[in-house]
């Protein structure tokens, strides 16, 4: 019995295999109404136990810790042990076939596909391919007898499979989630980031909200010299709102994109909007003028260190000259130079007596005996 697929384009293994786990987990009949089919497709809740090959996507910690939490089991295949997958394989198979009668196939193998045009033949969106799926396998497949099962039908064989033989009733309920937004979340793939004054720091955005308020430049608990690193969740198809998990209070708090002018944009779309912008800014990059402009600068740097000792060294010279300069020193208690004809400088005290004739007279006077010197 099929109990959950999911279909993307994202190139991100793991979080298909978190879509997947939502799909299989979560009860189905918003996805059966949201896709407007109508058939009784009963399989959901928590597993006790999910085998999977080796593939990297199911050998992290991210997988791990969402099974320790919600208490489930992870079995890998034996390595080169393909018959330990033939129940998935076969059925793997089998929907292939379904797939491959669509148009716009490209084959397993190139020469299978010979000068087939698989993009011109193809007809389908993805949303359209995620209806066609969820008619086999929630319609067609279940409801057709089964060799495997002596005849049985897979979905008369799953609903056998919760009865109690012996009494008729109920062997039990399945495993349900509490909080199916927090279990959405938990399976997204996430990063470590400390907190700073803007916020969180990704992908050139800022995100912030006041519930991060407190945990602005917290120091890591082992190396308090470092920022304390927060767990976040990111949402590769919309990357309009990070999930910042509490760890005191056990929650998610979303967390918006400081740019509010962001619209809604999936992770590859906004790499390859920063590499379209790098592109373009780089056609108005002129290095000649900046090589011109760094290396005028360096000169000019180069010369105002000379200058400067040139500056130092005649500025010592001048306080020496002005410190043994007796006409320095006269104005300094109390007279000031005044030029006449033939450059002869007067002495005149600072006060309102210099304006009488008299003390003028007597000063050039004064003067005369050196009147003829320049």
């Amino acid at each position: 019995m099929c109990v959950g697929f999911d279909v993307s384009l994202e190139g991100a293994k793991y979080l298909r295999t978190g879509l997947c786990l939502v799909n299989v987990v979560l009860p189905k009949t918003t996805w059966l109404l949201k896709h407007g089919l109508d058939y009784d497709w009963p399989c959901h809740g928590l597993p006790w136990v999910i085998h999977s090959d080796s593939g990297k996507e199911f050998d992290n910690k991210q997988l791990e810790r969402v099974a320790e939490r919600y208490k489930f089991d992870l079995h890998k295949r034996r390595l080169k042990r393909p018959e330990d997958g033939g129940i998935i394989e076969s059925f793997g198979k089998t929907i292939n076939k379904k797939l491959q009668a669509l148009g716009g196939s490209t084959f397993s193998n190139p020469q299978d596909r010979g000068d087939y045009d698989s993009s011109k033949c193809a007809h389908m969106t993805l949303e359209e391919l995620e209806k066609f799926i969820g008619h086999f396998v929630a319609g067609e497949y279940p409801n057709q007898p089964h060799s495997g099962l002596g005849g049985q039908t897979p979905l008369s064989r799953w609903k056998e499979g919760w009865i109690d033989d012996s009494s008729g009733l109920p062997r039990g309920n399945p495993r349900l989630i509490d909080d199916e937004d927090a279990f959405r979340i938990e399976l997204l793939p996430y990063e470590d980031r400390p907190i700073r004054r803007s916020g969180f720091e990704w992908e050139c955005n800022n995100y912030y909200c006041d519930e991060i308020n407190e945990r602005i430049g917290s120091r890591d608990l082992v190396h308090v010299k470092k920022l304390r690193k927060y767990r976040f969740h990111y949402d590769p198809r919309d990357i309009r709102f990070i999930y910042f998990y509490d760890p005191d209070r056990g929650a998610f708090v979303i967390v918006p994109c400081v740019n509010r002018a962001l619209r809604l944009m999936s992770l590859s779309e906004w790499r390859l909007k920063r590499a379209e912008d790098r592109r373009i800014h780089k056609l108005t990059e002129d290095r000649p003028t900046a090589a011109r402009a760094r290396k005028a600068s360096g000169e000019l740097v180069e010369k105002s260190k000379r200058e400067t000792a040139k500056v130092r060294r005649s500025r010592v010279r001048k306080a020496d000259e002005t410190k043994n300069n007796i006409h320095v020193q006269l104005e300094e208690s109390g007279f000031i130079k005044l030029p006449i004809e033939h450059g002869v400088y007067l002495p005149f005290l600072k006060s309102d007596e210099t304006s009488d004739d008299r003390q003028l007279e007597a000063a050039v006077g004064q003067a005369g005996d050196y009147a003829d010197i320049e």
